[in-house]
């Protein structure tokens, strides 16, 4: 049978899970993720455009705040919950049903009772935080997302528990498309056709959640029966289930935390219109992330059951493989960006924001380096080291929040985007040597000069084109297009590894090609 080689240079044969049923799934699940996270962008920024259009600039303005608070909570214990449930259930998953079980209906309880928690205090506070703002408006709008906020974390957990089993489709269908989509739906008929105004807005938002929890009850009861049969519950592994979620929130929250805080200092001590050309290079600089993003559903329970089972030769393969093909994914796309700068903002935002290119540039490194390290912050989590990744992403906030203030005091706009790429560096570099020097994870190997020597070739090439066609109408779409033909043509030349290869003989016979 034909053998791999993982990076310590041991034998592993091609029957192993990172050349067989480990890289089907892995290959389907970030798939299936990066086209709902797609759609599901359109889909948000339909819902978006239906409010600003409908609401106006100031009604619009208050929903934003809210908005803005519904998804900075969602860090401040859903995520550390959503993410106990795969470290906890995986291990019994097929194997101890009355354990998963147990595991899962006490995971939701916990959900739902922070999220009662954090719910009922953001509503009962609300009167305070219209006052604190000036704005009387914005006590309807906090008690809206006070409600809204119980369901959606209760929905993360739900869909969390679908993962259980490394299918996404069922989170994707949930959260990535059908949540924006039935708001959108609903802020039609409940602003559009009923005139609601902020009311209707906010009935939208809360209305959508709630549906997505409904369904999610449905899926996961028929995923797993007998999921609601009550069970005995277990203090300690209440006690386990916070122990892991505390810090796991932590380190989520910190990790949003260094994207979004030099932009309030930004904001601060310059202009809201250098904040508006910050915002748009964040955005531009944030798609390339989408890849590494939507491989996390699918990566995270891979990792975690090959943890627990102890195949730590293969957990690293899967590692090195959803590094590999993220950057496969990403590099030809930050090439296109970081040469045609000026080009994409224009495209996006309009000409005004072309002076951002210097920031893009900045943001685009920072992501580069982000999806070159992969999946650390999981590798920590499912491997049981919860608290030193919350450790470094702390410290990793820490020096983004003083340098933010330093440099944007000294620097401003390119200040900023320093502070920020700095923040994204240390905590994915710094999470790299850790998850080495804890369990020697390395996303690398010799079969990788491939990569490098690909990139180096798109390189010379988008230089080449980008003098050559100066100007040229549609340069930035063929220039990417040509260096995705590029970059998987160095590839084929170099000879494919052996998971490409298996999985071009999975669809292959799936497509009915039969040797």
């Amino acid at each position: 049978m034909e053998e791999i080689t993982v990076s310590n240079g041991e034998s592993e044969s091609a029957s192993s899970v990172s050349s067989q049923r480990a890289v089907v799934t892995l290959a389907s699940g970030s798939l299936i993720g990066l086209s709902g996270r797609l759609f599901g962008r359109f889909f948000l920024l339909l819902y978006q455009v239906l409010l600003a259009s409908w609401l106006g600039s100031e009604q619009y303005g208050l929903f934003s705040l809210g908005w803005t608070a519904l998804q900075l909570s969602l860090y401040m214990g859903p995520v550390g919950i959503q993410n106990a449930v795969i470290r906890f259930a995986t291990p019994f998953w097929k194997k101890d049903q009355a354990a998963f079980r147990r595991v899962l209906q006490q995971s939701l309880g916990l959900a739902i009772l922070g999220s009662l928690f954090s719910g009922g205090l953001l509503f009962l506070v609300s009167p305070f935080l219209a006052l604190f703002f000036r704005k009387p408006e914005l006590q309807i709008v906090w008690q809206g997302v006070a409600i809204a906020l119980f369901f959606s974390g209760v929905l993360r957990v739900l869909t969390a528990m679908t993962r259980v089993t490394a299918q996404v489709g069922y989170s994707v269908w949930l959260e990535d498309i059908l949540l924006p989509l039935s708001m959108a739906v609903l802020a039609f008929l409940l602003m559009g056709v009923w005139k609601g105004g902020l009311i209707g807005a906010l009935l939208s938002a809360v209305g959508g959640y709630l549906l997505m929890v409904v369904a999610a009850v449905f899926v996961v009861s028929s995923l797993f029966p007998g999921m609601f049969t009550p069970i005995s519950w277990e203090r300690r592994l209440f006690r386990s289930l916070a122990a892991f979620s505390m810090p796991s929130s932590m380190a989520a929250l910190f990790t949003l935390l260094i994207q979004w805080f030099p932009r309030l200092i930004l904001g601060y001590f310059r202009p809201a219109t250098e904040v508006g050309l910050y915002q748009a290079a964040f955005q531009i600089a944030s798609l390339p992330a989408l890849v590494l993003a939507a491989t996390g559903p699918v990566f995270t329970p891979l990792i975690a059951r090959l943890i627990q089972e102890k195949a730590f030769q293969e957990a690293n393969e899967i590692y090195r493989i959803t590094t590999k093909w993220t950057l496969y994914a990403g590099i030809p796309l930050v090439i296109t960006m970081a040469f045609f700068a000026g080009e994409t903002l224009q495209l996006f935002f309009g000409k005004e924001y072309v002076k951002a290119a210097p920031l893009l540039w900045l943001l685009l490194i920072a992501q580069l380096i982000n999806m070159a390290t992969g999946g650390v912050i999981p590798l920590h989590l499912m491997g049981g080291h919860q608290k030193r990744i919350s450790y470094i992403a702390a410290l990793s906030f820490g020096m983004t929040f003083l340098l933010s203030v330093v440099w944007t005091y000294w620097w401003g706009l390119l200040g900023a985007a320093m502070a920020t790429a700095f923040g994204i560096v240390a905590l994915n570099l710094i999470g790299l040597f850790s998850i080495r020097q804890l369990g020697g994870y390395w996303p690398f190997d010799a079969r990788s000069w491939k990569g490098g020597l690909a990139s180096l070739i798109v390189l010379l090439v988008t230089f080449a084109v980008r003098n050559i066609f100066p100007g040229v109408p549609l340069t930035v779409f063929v220039s990417l297009i040509l260096n995705f033909v590029l970059f998987i043509a160095v590839q084929v030349i170099g000879g494919l590894d052996i998971e490409e290869r298996y999985l071009l003989e999975k669809i292959r016979k799936r497509l009915g090609f039969q040797q």
